[in-house]
C-alpha cells in the first residue's frame, strides 16, 4: 500500500512512497539522467539490480497515483526526495531532480509541489497506465 495520502476536505491530492535509501541509492540526482535510464526499460536479464530497483519504485509509485486518481506523487527515502507530475493529454511523467533534505530549498520545494497539487483543478482526472517519463525542469 501507499505510505502517504496527501488529502483534504476536496479528497486526495497526492502521493508519497517512501523507500530505505538502498532501494534508492543509486538513482540518479538529475531528472534528465532519470528519463534515460527510465527509458531503457526494467530488465530482468540485466545486471544492474540498483538500478532496477529505483525503476521499480517509480513504477510502484505512479501505480499508486493511478489507484488514487491523482496526478502528483513523492518518491523519497528520507534524506532524498523526487516530486512527479503525471500530464494532462499523455502518459507522460515530469520528474524533477532530486531534493536532499539536509537543504534549505527541500522543505519550500516540497510545500510547492503539495500546493501545486492541492490547486490544480486536473488533479483528480483519470490518466493512462503507460508510463514515460520527461525531466520537470
Amino acid at each position: 500500500t501507499c505510505d502517504e495520502i496527501m488529502h483534504d476536505d476536496d479528497g486526495v491530492f497526492a502521493v508519497q512512497e517512501m523507500k530505505l535509501f538502498n532501494n534508492l541509492a543509486d538513482m540518479p540526482d538529475d531528472a534528465s539522467e532519470i528519463v534515460v535510464s527510465y527509458g531503457i526499460g526494467i530488465d530482468r536479464t540485466d545486471n544492474d539490480v540498483a538500478g532496477r530497483k529505483w525503476k521499480r519504485a517509480i513504477a510502484q509509485l505512479y501505480g499508486y497515483m493511478i489507484e488514487q486518481s491523482v496526478r502528483y506523487g513523492v518518491l523519497s527515502c528520507f534524506n532524498r526526495s523526487w516530486f512527479v507530475h503525471a500530464l494532462d493529454d499523455d502518459a507522460v511523467v515530469e520528474m524533477s531532480h532530486s531534493f536532499r533534505s539536509d537543504s534549505g530549498c527541500a522543505l519550500l520545494a516540497y510545500a510547492h509541489f503539495m500546493l501545486m497539487a492541492k490547486n490544480d483543478e486536473n488533479t483528480k482526472k483519470s490518466f493512462s497506465r503507460r508510463i514515460v517519463i520527461e525531466d520537470l525542469l
